[in-house]
This record gives structure tokens, C-alpha cells and sequence, in this order.
């Protein structure tokens, strides 16, 4: 017999103020719990990183650290261990927090458009029936990935980019900007211009599907434009396609009775995170 059961998603603690803040008011503010989880991360890095210094073969580097430690060897002037310690936790943070945000998104919205949710298990079910997904798989699903990429845009998971500030003066088109003058992309204008997404609060997977076939819009930027785009928009895409496939292909994801969840009760920092909700949920028949 199908278990249904109520399940309830916790918030997701996210964003540190000091990011927007001038860089000399740092060392006068109190830590707060978000600057202490940093704090322990680099710890915890810096202690992978000596393991990985005990046994390292230059030769055949095993992963991203040992490949990092080679450049620093060859070129320490360039690279240096600090360097490897930020990089190693934004990338832990950048994907596991986004991506566990975007899943959020992705319930709640399964939950309130059933529809779309059954196109996509209808898919699912006929590509690749019950066995686990495989990243290959997303390039004969393509109804499962514009849902995915329209419940990244309508979820806005990041309204904004990280801040960024120009290492030397810069002239655009006229404009000129001194060192120092910080720049933040406005994703929001993007993703939910009218313009380009008619109707953009409702979740339509159609809009990124023309003549059977999967289409990148211009204006879908979830990770970010330009030079400074998120490093790990290739693993984030794995990985949500996975997450996505599986949730769907085991689990039916209904509204309870009421307690509808509401797109419009989220909390904002880095970034947007649905407040906690319920939905309920239904084992399908293997």
C-alpha cells in the first residue's frame, strides 16, 4: 500500500550582509552564524588540502586540489594555497545550497501545477522507465528539462549576482568607471521580463521548447552572465537533473488540504528561498 505522508521543508539558512558592505567595516562587525559556518568550511578545507600534500603525485593529479596544488608548485607568484581554500568552499556552498534551493522551488511548484508534473513522469516513464537517471539521459528529455529550466527562472532562486569590483579603471561605451566601483547583475530584469517571458510568473515549460526541441533563451541567465558566470553551472545541471528525474520518477507531489504552499512567502538574501511549507506525497506503483 502507497505510504502519504505530510512532509515539511525547512528553511535553509542563506546570505552575509557583509558582502554588501565596504571591505574596512569587516574586521569591526561581529561574526555572525553564517561568517562562523565560513570559517569552520576554510578550516575544514585547509585540512583536506594538507591530506591531499601528504600523498600528492603531481604526475597524475586525483581531482581539482591536486591539479590546484601543480599550478601553485610550478607557479607560486600566481597561485597560492588561500586562493585554493576560497575556491574549494565556494564551490561546496555555491552547489550545495543552490542547488538544494532550486529542489525546493521544485517541489512546491510539482506540488501546485500537477499537470506539468505528470507530463514530466509520462516522459520520464517512457525514455527511461525505472532505472536511475544518467546525466546523458537530458539530452531525450526534453519536455523534464524546460520544466527544470522554467521552475529555475519562476523560482528566481538568485535575483541578483555576487558583488564584484573592478581591479583597474575601465571605460564602456563611453562610461567611465574607477577601480574599486562595484558591480552586481540585475538576474531578476532578465528572467522575468514580460518582454521575453510572457506571462512570467506562471510556470510554462513550453517557452523553452520549439519544434520538439530544447531552447536556451537569450535571457535565461539563473547562473549568472558574463566572464564572472558561476563556475559550477555544468555540476549544478547534473546534479538538479538527477535530483529532479529521481523525485519524480518515485514520488506523486500533491497540495494537502489546507496548507497550499505560496510562491510569494520566501525569504531574500544571496539567495531566494521558499518559507517552509507542506505538500504531500505519494509513492508510485513500480
Amino acid at each position: 500500500m502507497n505510504q502519504i505522508f505530510i512532509c515539511y521543508f525547512r528553511q535553509f539558512t542563506s546570505g552575509n550582509q557583509r558582502s554588501f558592505l565596504p571591505g574596512f567595516l569587516g574586521p569591526f562587525l561581529p561574526y555572525n552564524d553564517f561568517d562562523k559556518s565560513v570559517l569552520a568550511m576554510k578550516d575544514l578545507m585547509k585540512q583536506l588540502i594538507e591530506e591531499h600534500l601528504v600523498d600528492i603525485d603531481y604526475d597524475n593529479p586525483r581531482d581539482f586540489i591536486d591539479v590546484y596544488l601543480k599550478q601553485i608548485k610550478e607557479d607560486p607568484e600566481s597561485y597560492n594555497i588561500e586562493h585554493l581554500i576560497v575556491m574549494c568552499v565556494d564551490f561546496f556552498q555555491a552547489g550545495a545550497e543552490t542547488s538544494s534551493t532550486t529542489l525546493l522551488w521544485a517541489v512546491m511548484f510539482m506540488a501546485l501545477n500537477p499537470k506539468v508534473q505528470e507530463k514530466c513522469f509520462k516522459e520520464i516513464h517512457e525514455q527511461i522507465g525505472e532505472r536511475p537517471p544518467q546525466t546523458n539521459d537530458s539530452t531525450i528529455m526534453v519536455y523534464t528539462m524546460a520544466t527544470l529550466m522554467e521552475i529555475q527562472r519562476v523560482g528566481l532562486i538568485a535575483e541578483s549576482s555576487v558583488l564584484h569590483r573592478l581591479q583597474k579603471d575601465t571605460e564602456v561605451q563611453g562610461f567611465k568607471f574607477k577601480t574599486g566601483t562595484g558591480f552586481i547583475a540585475n538576474l531578476q530584469k532578465f528572467l522575468m521580463d514580460p518582454k521575453e517571458f510572457e506571462d512570467p510568473k506562471k510556470l510554462k515549460p513550453e517557452r523553452f521548447i520549439q519544434n520538439g526541441q530544447l531552447v536556451k533563451k537569450e535571457m535565461f541567465v539563473p547562473f549568472g552572465i558574463g566572464k564572472r558566470i558561476c563556475m559550477g553551472e555544468s555540476l549544478a545541471k547534473n546534479e538538479l537533473f538527477i535530483f529532479f528525474v529521481r523525485i519524480l520518477q518515485r514520488l506523486e507531489i500533491s497540495v494537502p488540504k489546507d496548507a497550499k504552499p505560496d510562491p510569494k512567502e520566501y525569504t531574500s538574501g544571496i539567495t531566494r528561498i521558499p518559507k517552509p511549507f507542506y505538500v504531500q506525497i505519494k509513492e508510485r506503483n513500480q
